[in-house]
């Protein structure tokens, strides 16, 4: 459901959908990250003024992160983009492109999902997919056999959901404003934090 493209030399990035295989699943089940044995409420799920909502939180926690961790963000939307496979993108300016702060910004939707509805759906795994492959490069190891990657993620994740719990009500001001536009501005959203 979300998955991240490369634009503008891979500095900006884009989140819709994508469908990768199951390669990384035993280092996130490692992590706690993820675990597709996991109870998901499929009625609301697929329900689509849940699935809008869940969206909204998701993007919402991309978008704040980026903001408050420097990063230049374009715009945020959960107009659903059938051809993509997206319910929704945000895009942004990352550099350098290999940081902990790009982690994080990968790892925000699913954080916020997490703090929202106490899980994360199954349309987080390509997020999940791009902070595996960042936290490789930067523990320069492979994926699936350094615990130094799984460190990472599980401290990442932790600052993140800190960082995006510490600014709740911004969160929800920023899913609120993209359930009634469906789209933002990155002009949009910085006076929606900076007006917090």
């Amino acid at each position: 459901m979300f998955k991240i493209r490369f634009l503008f030399f891979s500095f900006i990035l884009f989140f819709c959908s994508n469908a990768h295989g199951n390669e990384y699943h035993e280092l996130w089940t490692k992590c706690g990250l993820f675990n597709y044995s996991q109870k998901i409420d499929f009625y609301n799920y697929f329900n689509t003024k849940t699935r809008e909502q869940r969206t909204a939180y998701h993007e919402a926690g991309h978008a704040l992160t980026c903001v408050l961790l420097g990063k230049k963000i374009l715009k945020a939307t959960i107009i659903s983009d059938k051809n993509k496979k997206s319910d929704g993108s945000v895009l942004f300016l990352s550099v350098p492109y290999s940081s902990n702060e790009t982690i994080k910004i990968f790892l925000a939707g699913y954080a916020a999902e997490e703090i929202i509805y106490g899980q994360a759906c199954l349309g987080i795994k390509s997020d999940l997919e791009m902070a595996t492959e960042v936290a490789s490069q930067l523990c320069s190891a492979p994926i699936n056999t350094q615990d130094d990657v799984i460190n990472q993620l599980k401290n990442e994740l932790a600052q993140t959901k800190l960082l995006i719990s510490n600014n709740f009500p911004l969160l929800e001001k920023i899913a609120q404003e993209l359930l009634a536009k469906k789209e933002l501005t990155g002009d949009e959203i910085y006076e929606i934090v900076n007006n917090g």
